[in-house]
């Protein structure tokens, strides 16, 4: 996934100029279609994949200083990275904890990211773990947040070295590096070390060095690291990347035939479906113990965007894992342009390819956000409508589709075509809850209980609503719910909850609190609030009770001697009106207040009452002779609070 890969990835392109030949009716078609796509706006979905890859290898993302002191800079700056994130409209974190046998976290496995502490194997000081810092900050949005994992590189880089050559193995083939014993290692990163603790598991092509995914040992100790993981932390999911065998120039060759004589368990006679098979076996095996322990936590993995070239050189049959059912997503990484043309190297057919072969799992589309930015793929940047236009496409498959942008980064702090504001405005302007799995079990939430909506004043208008909740509990054992959906539907009788989820208009957030301010003014409109809760799977509860943001009235609102318990605006009678009404209002105690009328465009067309009132209730007429037909809002102001109410009038 790191931009290193693209050189190479060019060079393909160069090598593959057209890979199928269509009729004209059916080039014809296409273009028509995509012109179509092009021309829409694809209304967004309420079950949407929105995520995001943070990447840390190398500090590309996170963390942008490092060393001693450095964990309050570096929390505050994760804090800020997810803040822009959740503006832009993403609902998915997709964290890199392991990039090569290092780790973001505490772990029994792999010593501390020098790309966290600037020396590998030394802990944060002061100590502060950062996947439970993230995994916090994620859900407190109402993000999720997966373990984004490198699986089997061990060393990024083999520096020139002048180590025993009386092993005779001639590992490095490139003639920049050494000759290497396998016995010794090259990197003492620290004692922790998988090249330290285990120099026989490593295999060393060209420049890098990776554990062995021919030996038992090394699948085990994968699994292990994933486990650690799963079970001491909150995580919704693990993902792997997409480095497997390596790619060019570190393409393996004859260096692991020693391992195919010793492990060769199922008799291939084929090293390259031996070493598929390795891949494929870690893979089932990672996944069977998460479904074992946390079944509820996702697991996927990003492939090379086009399969073929993966299964050849990678040996990473990502068809077989998702057919095969040990996997709950693919995101393959399709960093290349639509195109006119439907062949081998356009996006649309690319992901056409994944999506036909899916085999009922979801298939999220890996968006190479960076090339806004970067010039690569023959020194071309995308265009400022090349990501949109994915994305508009995306929306016209099934409801398992969705987005991963490379990097975050692209979206929080670089140019990248104004990326983050046309996600916003134009893509992602309300929340979405991450696709469901209808294959994974999950216990439907209780619905959250008293739910009370509190008007909050600024200079004695109504600035927002306060929302606040009881937190859901689940039985211990099962799935948490983690986060909360807010919906604000605008209706002069209270909606059906059925009403509520039949437009994404409606859903204002997605929260991991039980509180909530929506900064809607005080229009006068009937606003109705309501709030579900929603597990791992995205499974909702059933509605909680729901709230009006007026001020209603009843007999309960005076006490025994007649006199009102609150201040109450009553719904002008009649309404609709021609050419007069009567409002009613009621003060508990003498009150100075105004009673204005406004039109649809927040102009004063009439006082009604200013000055000071006796507890009790007051009405006035309000003649609207001279005013034409419409809508009309009138306003209540005291020194404790504004009440806005509509009211229409018909001549």
């Amino acid at each position: 996934m790191e931009q290193s890969k693209t050189p190479y990835l060019y060079k393909e392109l160069k090598q593959e100029r057209v890979m199928k030949a269509f009729g004209l009716k059916v080039v014809l078609f296409f273009i028509a279609g995509l012109l179509s796509v092009q021309a829409q706006s694809i209304f967004p979905k309420k079950h949407e994949m929105r995520g995001a890859w943070v990447a840390t290898v190398a500090n590309l993302d996170w963390p942008t200083s490092k060393g001693d002191g450095a964990g309050r800079f570096q929390r505050d700056e994760l804090v800020g990275y997810f803040d822009k994130l959740q503006q832009a409209g993403i609902n998915a974190i997709y964290f890199q904890v392991r990039s090569a046998c290092d780790a973001m976290y505490e772990s029994a496995y792999d010593p501390w990211s020098q790309f966290l502490t600037g020396e590998e194997g030394v802990a944060p000081s002061p100590y502060w773990d950062p996947l439970e810092f993230a995994i916090q900050e994620a859900h407190k949005r109402g993000m999720e947040l997966h373990a984004w994992i490198n699986p089997y590189r061990a060393l990024r880089s083999v520096p020139k070295t002048s180590v025993s050559e009386s092993s005779g193995n001639s590992l490095l083939e490139n003639t920049f590096w050494a000759q290497v014993d396998k016995t010794s290692p090259i990197i003492a990163n620290s004692n922790e070390h998988v090249s330290v603790t285990h120099p026989d598991w490593l295999l060393y092509l060209g420049s890098i060095a990776i554990v062995n995914p021919g030996m038992p040992q090394v699948r085990q100790y994968i699994t292990n690291v994933v486990m650690e993981i799963v079970n001491r932390y909150d995580v919704d999911g693990i993902h792997f990347d997409d480095y497997f065998y390596p790619y060019s120039p570190n393409n393996i060759k004859s260096e692991d035939s020693e391992t195919f004589a010793e492990y060769n368990d199922r008799g291939f006679t084929s090293i390259g479906d031996w070493r598929r098979d390795n891949v494929n076996r870690m893979i089932e095996m990672v996944y069977d113990s998460i479904q074992t322990v946390k079944p509820f936590v996702k697991f996927g993995i990003s492939p090379f965007g086009r399969h073929s070239e993966g299964y050849t050189t990678l040996y990473a049959d990502a068809y077989a894992w998702v057919q095969g059912g040990y996997l709950d997503y693919l995101v393959p990484q399709l960093y290349w342009e639509m195109s006119r043309f439907y062949t081998g190297t356009a996006f649309q057919y690319l992901y056409d390819t994944w999506y036909k072969e899916r085999a009922g799992k979801h298939v999220y589309a890996g968006h190479g956000l960076y090339r806004s930015d970067n010039a690569t793929f023959g020194n071309t940047l995308f265009s400022a409508a090349e990501v949109p236009n994915q994305i508009r496409y995306l929306r016209t498959k099934g409801d398992s589709t969705g987005s991963l942008f490379f990097r975050s980064r692209n979206i929080t702090s670089y140019v990248s075509k104004g990326i983050a504001d046309s996600l916003k405005k134009n893509f992602y302007p309300y929340p979405a809850l991450t696709p469901p799995m209808s294959w994974k079990a999950s216990t439907k939430p209780s619905s959250p209980q008293s739910l009370s909506v509190t008007p909050v004043t600024v200079d004695e208008v109504i600035t927002n609503f306060t929302l606040n909740w009881d937190k859901v509990t689940v039985p211990e054992g099962n799935d948490t719910t983690l986060k909360y959906a807010v919906y604000r539907v605008t209706a002069e009788q209270q909606p059906t909850i059925e009403e509520v989820n039949s437009d994404i208009r409606n859903l204002i957030a997605v929260t991991g609190s039980t509180t909530y301010t929506d900064k809607l003014p005080g229009t006068g409109a009937p606003n109705w609030y309501v709030v579900t809760a929603v597990n791992r799977n995205s499974e909702e509860s059933d509605a909680s009770n729901f709230v009006e943001t007026e001020i209603l009235t009843s007999a309960e609102d005076s006490d025994v001697f007649g006199l009102p318990k609150q201040i109450v605006l009553e719904q002008n009678y009649p309404n609709p009106f021609n050419p007069s009404t009567k409002i009613a209002f009621s003060v508990p105690n003498a009150e100075q207040l105004t009673l204005k009328v406004y039109d649809m465009l927040g102009r004063e067309v009439a006082v009604l009452a200013n000055g000071l009132f006796n507890s009790g209730t007051h009405s006035v007429q309000f003649d609207a002779s001279r005013l034409s037909s419409g809508i009309y809002f009138y306003t209540l102001q005291t020194s404790q609070l504004s009440i806005t109410k509509r009211m229409v009038l018909l001549k």
